[in-house]
């Protein structure tokens, strides 16, 4: 069948109907319908849409799980990307040499198990786009329809993402939870510094640093709720509070709300350990193999849910909590030991009770404290998770700035309005301050996370702190609201932008030169390239401008006035310092 001058090919079962049907009149858009129907009603098996693309000027690819494996693959290899409510989000990007769309494929059912692959055939140059539905089992259905987006416009390839994410949004739907004001500011995570070793007294004076160095929120992760610190999750379940570690829940919460902070607790969502008295009561309601030291609950049992909803409300209402670092929603999926058709099940397919798991513990929190804050990170970030969840967090990375600088920007394409968090920020004590600030660099379009023992930091690791917490604070609008321009996927973004109407902020991470095409109000070049020098490449005449020069440590270098003229500027600026242009 040929579509807006692309031959589409279907591959079904015997009996099944596949209509496609152009359903918009854009250039260089195709918004096809997919209607299938099936002879009878049944749990559908597989059925994949299917097509060619010639393989001129496409370099990389990207999707929001890629992460670094950005190069065209063969066909017989491809690029595979898996989405369901749990997992990813359906859209896939090829990208020109100069980071231009050269074809974005973005399908509007975000729920349905499918994936979305691309690969090059050797034989003919011809990339092969196949987009395959039902790939995990779902409810039994005698029809479906979805709509497949496929972006061929010649625009940098962050834009045809946005206007994807904008279809999601508007067309489906699917529009961010409102976020609080704790999950806006710089925080504290107990993660990295002390896994799971730690009482409320340790962590109440490092709360106190925290918040002198421009921390206002915590997270207490992993190990309050157990004695064990092997690192496992054989004591989960339960979730009840271990009295050695922290002896009085309530006033813990209490004594850090006095400190002007905020508290957020982790919870593992569908881990239940061995050791834990749940054990026993839901071995019958588990997705996974019961005999491993800890399962994965199955949300689409009614009970299974009401039990998870019950603890996070009760711990709500008992503790005062500010929010939940709801963990592992991705170790939710179905294997040769999930049940199926059992007395007790509200339904059959996965992605729905992962939903109306979520949904109902959203509804019944924000009913608490309407300003709930609520955390989940990949790979557990698309359209669906957005409407759950207030914060997306990168994956963990620890001390791995290049991973966490993808996951950020990555998830920041596909955002919307929802709070970007990079992976708490970790580094040895003993590494020079440009080092340790090239981990806040890396991830400053997000929300930091730090995760390092403030006690043990010398003095310059802390001023970098205070430092680069107060930049970002005084520049938060423009981080949080204005638009991310990266450059270079394909190398991992070479550097990245931040603009807004009046300011632009950039970061370089390999590239150090920058190309002005505006005349904003203010300017600021960061350099975490390693190298002590940028270079300003003015497209525009902006007239003279102030300068500053500063360290990583706010260190005042030097300042005085430029003139900027259309031509390019070389610039002294430290390593991991910056230079502020403003009028």
């Amino acid at each position: 069948m040929k579509i807006g001058g692309i031959n589409f090919v279907t591959e079904k079962e015997k009996g099944y109907t596949v209509a496609l049907k152009k359903v918009n009149k854009e250039k260089d858009i195709l918004e096809i319908s997919i209607d299938i129907t099936m002879k009878e009603k049944a749990v559908p098996k597989e059925v994949t849409v299917a097509w060619d693309l010639d393989c001129i000027d496409m370099q990389s690819i990207w999707n929001p799980l890629c992460g670094a494996l950005r190069n065209i693959q063969p066909a017989w290899r491809p690029n595979i990307l898996e989405s369901r409510v749990g997992s990813g989000a359906p859209i896939h990007s090829l990208i020109s040499a100069s980071g231009k769309n050269r074809g974005l494929i973005c399908v509007s059912d975000v729920k349905t198990p499918l994936t979305i692959s691309t690969g090059v055939e050797e034989e003919t140059s011809l990339i092969k786009c196949r987009v395959t539905f039902f790939t995990i089992p779902v409810n039994a259905i005698d029809t479906y329809s979805a709509k497949l987006r496929i972006d061929l416009r010649n625009i940098p390839f962050y834009d045809a993402i946005y206007d994807a994410e904008k279809w999601w949004s508007i067309d489906g739907g699917y529009k961010s939870a409102k976020v609080p004001e704790c999950a806006k500011v710089p925080l504290y995570s107990t993660w990295y510094s002390y896994h799971q070793k730690f009482t409320s007294d340790e962590l109440l004076e490092q709360f106190k640093i925290a918040k002198e160095y421009g921390m206002d929120t915590v997270i207490v992760d992993d190990g309050w709720q157990t004695g064990d610190n092997n690192r496992g999750y054989a004591f989960c379940g339960d979730w009840e509070v271990y009295a050695p570690k922290v002896p009085d829940m309530k006033k813990f919460v209490d004594e850090t709300h006095k400190l002007d902070m905020k508290y957020i607790m982790w919870y593992s969502i569908p881990f239940v350990g061995k050791h834990s008295k749940a054990f026993e009561e839901f071995k019958d309601m588990f997705l996974d193999d019961p005999t491993k030291d800890w399962c994965c609950l199955d949300p689409r049992f009614k009970k299974v849910r009401e039990f998870l909803k019950d603890k996070y409300v009760n711990a709500a209402k008992e503790w005062g909590l500010d929010g939940f670092k709801l963990d592992f929603i991705d170790s939710m999926r179905l294997t040769e030991y999930s049940h199926f058709n059992e007395p007790g099940m509200d339904c059959q397919s996965l992605e729905d009770g992962i939903e109306k798991l979520l949904k109902s513990i959203m509804q019944e929190l924000k009913k608490i404290n309407k300003d709930i804050a609520i955390e989940f990170r990949h790979k557990y970030v698309g359209p669906v998770m957005k409407k759950y969840g207030n914060m997306l967090r990168v994956y963990d990375c620890p001390n791995d700035i290049m991973k966490n600088r993808l996951g950020v920007i990555d998830l920041r394409l596909i955002a919307g309005t929802t709070a970007i968090h990079s992976d708490m920020l970790m580094w040895n004590k003993d590494d020079t301050v440009e080092n340790a600030a090239r981990q806040i660099i890396n991830i400053l379009f997000s929300v930091p996370q730090i995760s390092v023992d403030l006690k043990k930091m010398n003095e310059d690791h802390l001023d970098m702190i205070k430092f680069y917490l107060d930049f970002w604070k005084e520049n938060r609008d423009t981080i949080l609201n204005g638009k991310v321009i990266p450059y270079n996927p394909e190398a991992c973004y070479s550097k990245a932008a931040v603009v807004t109407d009046k300011c632009e902020i950039v970061c370089a991470y390999s590239s150090n030169s920058y190309k002005l095409k505006t005349n904003p109000d203010k300017l600021v070049l960061i350099n975490a390239t390693g190298r002590k020098e940028m270079y300003l490449d003015s497209e525009v005449s902006t007239g003279i401008h102030k300068y500053e020069i500063l360290d990583c440590m706010g260190n005042l270098i030097r300042r005085g006035e430029i003139e900027v003229d259309v031509g390019v500027y070389k610039l002294y600026v430290p390593d991991s310092g910056m230079v502020v242009f403003s009028k």
